[in-house]
């Protein structure tokens, strides 16, 4: 009887840790977000280092509207 007692409770935890795992994994993104600095949004850096943004807004067939 001791032996069942045991063997439940041995299942009970390792069901317990299963599930944490399981939903630990399936609730990580797919991949790490990284966010962006404010000095990379909205300009383009050349080859030489220069970064260049628009002047304005940017209004051209087929962009937004």
């Amino acid at each position: 009887m001791n032996l069942k007692v045991a063997l439940l409770i041995v299942l009970i935890c390792f069901a317990s840790v299963a599930t944490t795992l399981v939903l630990g994994i399936s609730m990580k993104p797919a991949h790490d977000a990284r966010l962006l600095s404010a000095d990379f949004q909205g300009g383009t850096q050349l080859c030489n280092g220069t970064v260049v943004e628009p002047n304005g807004p940017i209004d051209c067939p087929g962009g937004p509207t």
